[in-house]
């Protein structure tokens, strides 16, 4: 979490910046939530586009709830085929 989000904070605000996340089979704790949350709220003015992967509806209630705190639209996938095709759509 802490090398994408130096990652991240060095591309432009405002820039064309897309992400993939692939959570599948990972596990969520409320400090991993909240982690999420702080980075996801940070990227608002870099990211134009975040795509998820995830297999878990615990993940997707929660990333609806990161989504909701940072006010940012988070579109989850089942694939990462499906997610880079919707990232190809955003550009």
């Amino acid at each position: 979490m802490a090398e994408a989000t130096s990652f991240i904070g060095v591309q432009p605000v405002g820039g064309d910046t897309m992400t993939l996340t692939d959570v599948t089979d990972t596990r969520y704790d409320r400090k991993i939530v909240e982690a999420f949350k702080q980075m996801t709220a940070a990227n608002r003015p870099i990211v134009r586009a975040a795509a998820i992967v995830s297999n878990s509806s615990i993940h997707r209630a929660a990333i609806s709830m990161i989504a909701l705190f940072s006010r940012r639209k988070l579109q989850v996938f089942d694939s990462r085929a499906q997610a880079l095709d919707w990232l190809v759509t955003q550009g």
